[in-house]
């Protein structure tokens, strides 16, 4: 990975600062092809999308283009360029309740590499608020154990892809797995990724109820040179074909519960 490691300093605000921001905008094209992705998969009437930890704001930049409205929540405005402060909400989204009394529409909610940041006992209410005014679809990923080789400490709740689907299965969304399976495989085939390979290799795409599965067929390898990081990707590839043919196997035994 090419991107250096924070060194912790006082708060997550502090830590991820303007300096650590700064090295993610040599990657504005993915960012832009990640933007364009989610526009195609989302619902064709989805307007409104939210950006949940949006940090260094490339991702929001991009969504602008995409979406006829575009919002963030981030706890630091460290990462805000001038022309986004009237996007971006700062929020503590360590609490219970991070969102408005009323928060306004949003059909498309994303958060990427933000949930590991948050103590274990947030994960819960964390997911409970990204679904709130339910959305249509949701973007999700997160570190899992050993991403980073033990380098960031600021990741402190990292777990496997499977603990998150659970959890948002509690709460009445599913695996959208031919979503989650076109996204991947063209953000693998793109070559836009290699240095920031987390977001193929973490990436969930979730809907309200339980989605229909047609395609079983996993996505491209993700290759490293680094033979740690392999093992790291091959083993988060091995889970997802799991949790894909759990739900196949669910979906089989249950055809009228897809939709």
């Amino acid at each position: 990975m090419s991107i250096t490691p924070p060194k912790p300093s006082g708060t997550l605000s502090d830590t991820y600062d303007a300096a650590f921001f700064e090295q993610h905008r040599q990657y504005r094209d993915t960012y832009e092809h990640l933007a364009r992705l989610i526009r195609e998969i989302a619902p064709s009437n989805a307007v409104a999308v939210l950006d949940v930890g949006c940090g260094h704001c490339l991702l929001l930049d991009a969504l602008q283009r995409h979406f006829s409205s575009a919002a963030g929540i981030d706890g630091s405005s460290a990462g805000v360029p001038s022309h986004l402060r009237d996007k971006v909400a700062l929020r503590d989204l360590t609490v219970t309740d991070w969102r408005e009394a009323s928060p306004p529409p949003c059909d498309v909610v994303v958060t990427l590499e933000t949930a590991e940041h948050l103590a274990p006992d947030c994960a819960p209410h964390f997911v409970a608020q990204l679904l709130r005014g339910t959305p249509s679809m949701v973007f999700f990923s997160a570190a899992t154990p050993y991403q980073d080789c033990g380098q960031n400490p600021t990741h402190i709740h990292e777990q496997p892809l499977s603990y998150w689907v659970e959890l948002f299965e509690g709460s009445g969304y599913s695996l959208a797995v031919d979503e989650t399976i076109r996204m991947r495989t063209s953000m693998i085939t793109s070559g836009l990724y290699g240095s920031v390979g987390w977001y193929p290799k973490n990436i969930l795409v979730f809907v309200p109820g339980v989605a229909t599965i047609t395609n079983l067929t996993p996505p491209p390898h993700i290759l490293s040179s680094n033979p740690v990081f392999q093992l790291i990707f091959d083993r988060d590839r091995l889970e997802f074909e799991n949790i894909i043919l759990k739900r196949a196997l669910k979906n089989a035994a249950n055809p009228r519960r897809q939709s």
